[in-house]
């Protein structure tokens, strides 16, 4: 784990902590720590009280630094939405707001696979 990374789970719980603590725990001078935490600060990811030196997580960072690992293996293990259509020849349909017109002389078979990242199409005529 790099020094970020530490530096971010020290902080993750949301509460004000001390530089030169901070420095101590991970091995590193407390002016590095303040370069770091001037740039995190701007960046909106950490709240910097550059005159007193202590520095705490923004909340809105919480959520993202403290997922579980079953949370992890959530996303993991997402199993996909699949439909096959039947669409017949010169017929149309929508399909959440997608409207799907076949203006071929043949049926036509959709198949959708939906996953929270992508959606795939495969479109084939049935004999």
């Amino acid at each position: 784990m790099n020094k970020l990374d530490e530096f971010l789970q020290l902080i993750q719980n949301g509460k004000w902590h001390s530089l030169i603590t901070l420095s101590k725990k991970l091995d590193i001078p407390t002016t590095q720590l303040e370069e770091l935490s001037k740039n995190l600060n701007q960046q909106g990811i950490i709240k910097y009280q550059e005159k007193i030196k202590w520095v705490k997580i923004n909340p809105e960072w919480t959520r993202l630094l403290t997922q579980t690992e079953e949370e992890e293996e959530e996303e993991i293990e997402h199993k996909p939405s699949i439909a096959t259509i039947i669409i017949p020849a010169k017929e149309s349909l929508t399909i959440q707001k997608i409207h799907i017109s076949n203006i071929t002389d043949k049926d036509l078979e959709l198949w959708i696979r939906a996953c929270k990242k992508h959606t795939e199409l495969a479109i084939s005529k049935i004999q």
